[in-house]
C-alpha cells in the first residue's frame, strides 16, 4: 500500500510512502490506523479520488473529486468519511452556484488570499438515475461509482508542473460539515 503512518511530534501522521506528503494528521495511533483501514479499502477497490484523464496540449484534467457510494454502498474517504449521494450533490450545487474555482491547498491550513489555480469546466454528480437518463444499460450502470465527477482546466503553469509530475494527483473537496454517526448494520 503507498500509504504510512509516522509519529511526528504529538501527532500520528498518515503520509503517502512515494511523496512523502501527509494526507492526515491525528491525535492517537487508533485514529491513524482507521485512516490507513479506509485509504486500504480505498486502493484496493481503485476509488481513490485521482485524476483519471488528463489532455497535457490544453491543461485540463478530470476525476473524481468524491466517491460516495459503489454498488449502493457508502465508500470511506481516505479521512474515513462517507458522505451520502444526496448531501454530496448539495455541496456540489453549492460549489457551482459560489465559486468554480480550484486551489491547491483547502481547509483551515490554507492561506485565505490563495490564487485561483484552476477553472471548473465539467461537474456531475454521478447517480443511477443519472445514468438511466443518459442511456447507459444497467448492468453497466452498477459498475460506476456514484459521487462527484469533475474537470478542471488548469490556468496556473507552475501548478501545470506538479500536476505533470504526479506530484498533484488528486483531488481533494474542503468545506465544513457536522460529524454524524453511521448507524451500524444489523446481521
Amino acid at each position: 500500500m503507498p500509504y504510512g503512518k509516522r509519529k511526528k511530534g504529538a501527532k500520528w501522521e498518515v503520509f503517502n510512502k512515494e511523496t512523502g506528503k501527509a494526507k492526515g494528521s491525528h491525535d492517537d495511533e487508533g485514529a491513524a490506523d482507521k485512516q490507513l483501514a479506509a485509504l486500504a479499502i480505498n486502493v484496493e477497490k481503485g476509488l481513490v479520488a485521482e485524476i483519471i484523464a488528463k489532455d497535457s496540449a490544453q491543461q485540463r484534467v478530470w476525476g473524481y473529486a468524491k466517491i460516495s457510494k459503489v454498488d449502493g454502498e457508502l465508500v470511506p474517504d481516505g479521512e474515513n468519511d462517507v458522505v451520502a449521494t444526496e448531501e454530496l450533490e448539495k455541496a456540489a450545487f453549492d460549489f457551482l452556484q459560489t465559486s468554480r474555482a480550484a486551489k491547491v491547498t483547502h481547509g483551515k491550513d490554507s492561506l485565505a488570499g490563495e490564487a485561483q489555480v484552476a477553472e471548473l469546466i465539467e461537474s456531475i454528480v454521478v447517480t443511477p438515475e443519472k445514468l438511466t437518463a443518459l442511456g447507459i444499460p444497467e448492468d453497466v450502470a452498477k459498475s460506476v461509482p456514484e459521487g462527484w465527477f469533475l474537470g478542471f482546466q488548469v490556468t496556473d503553469p507552475g501548478t501545470w508542473g506538479r500536476v505533470e509530475s504526479g506530484e498533484l494527483g488528486a483531488f481533494s473537496i474542503g468545506g465544513s460539515a457536522v460529524r454524524e454517526a453511521v448507524p451500524e448494520e444489523a446481521d
